[in-house]
């Protein structure tokens, strides 16, 4: 456990993301599709992709509603060494085949 607390302080002290895990959260209560990082997706309701990059290449991802009502929204989800987790990238639309997109910071 010491070790742990000493890894996370290192973490703190040499770089402010130290970021372990990056996962992109996808909430909605109608029919969507679209990519991540040029891979094609598609669902209905919610749904949570891993897009964890170690060597720091940025993740894009474009996702669209396939449907005239409902809601759509999507976000970063990045925990750190420390424990912490952080939110980024938040877009929300309710239009009608509305789109969300952005990239890893």
């Amino acid at each position: 456990m010491r070790l742990a607390s000493v890894g996370a302080l290192l973490c703190v002290l040499v770089s402010s993301a130290c970021s372990l895990e990056t996962e992109l959260v996808v909430e909605s209560d109608t029919a969507w599709s679209g990519n991540i990082a040029q891979q094609p997706v598609s669902g209905r309701g919610n749904a949570t992709f891993d897009i964890t990059q170690g060597d720091g290449t940025e993740v894009c991802w474009l996702i669209t509603k396939s449907t005239d009502a409902g809601t759509l929204r999507a976000y970063t989800k990045e925990e750190s060494a420390t424990g912490g987790t952080e939110i980024h990238n938040v877009q929300v639309t309710t239009a009608a085949g509305g789109s969300v997109e952005g990239c890893t910071e």
